[in-house]
């Protein structure tokens, strides 16, 4: 069961018999708390402790900058600065193309 902070009078309840649960499609910037409880032939038990959680918002990414190159006879090393949003901390890793004209 989790319910959204703002709207704790409507949890949502999903069953599962997986000692897991991924829940999907939650909103961004919220704050939800999170809760588990067994069910037996003779009813449920007690719920778990509240565990809260809060969604990050989406970012908007800009572009890397200040691309710059070092050319060789063989090859070519790109450079770039980090964009300035979010946070260096949040990039897992940069792609890299090119399109060679014949």
């Amino acid at each position: 069961m989790y319910y959204d902070r703002n709207d704790q009078y409507n949890p949502t309840h999903m069953n599962t018999t997986d000692r897991s649960k991924t829940v999907d499609n939650l909103a961004m910037n919220t704050d939800y708390i999170f809760q588990s409880r067994a069910y037996t032939k003779k009813g449920y038990g007690p719920w778990s402790n509240k565990l809260p959680f809060r969604t990050f918002g989406q970012f908007v990414l800009e572009a890397p900058r200040n691309l710059r190159l070092d050319v060789s006879e063989s090859n070519i090393r790109l450079f770039w600065d980090t964009p300035s949003t979010p946070s260096p901390n949040f990039i897992t890793h940069y792609e890299v193309q090119f399109l060679a004209f014949v």
